[in-house]
């Protein structure tokens, strides 16, 4: 797991809080040794993604709602409309050569108003 200078401090203090749990586990108290060493290990996970995605917890997110259509096929579809409202213009969007699907419970995350979107 990489550190990055924007967290380094938290790291620290996670890889030592686990660190701690599973000395704990090696020496048999398991009282809720392994139950912080999971919450730790999830917390360092959740943190990695913040990092990738360079995350600051200011982004508007949107959970997409239900589907209309109830069958196994049906799904959402990103699409460029290229500034027109005739749907022939619109264009799916592809990402590393995959068309961008999502489906029911999808979030959708913008960067704060003001702030550009990390380059790809």
């Amino acid at each position: 797991m990489m550190d990055s200078e924007r967290f380094a401090h938290v790291h620290k203090v996670l890889r030592e809080l686990r660190e701690q749990a599973v000395q704990r586990l090696r020496l048999g108290d398991e009282t809720d040794a392994l139950a912080l060493k999971l919450e730790v290990d999830d917390a360092l996970r959740c943190l990695a993604w913040v990092e990738h995605w360079a995350l600051t917890g200011r982004e508007a997110t949107r959970r997409l709602p239900d589907q209309k259509t109830r069958t196994p096929s049906s799904q959402f579809r990103v699409v460029e409309d290229h500034e027109s409202d005739r749907r022939e213009h619109w264009e799916e969007v592809e990402v590393e050569g995959e068309r961008v699907r999502a489906f029911e419970g999808s979030l959708l995350v913008d960067p704060p108003a003001g702030l550009k979107p990390r380059p790809a």
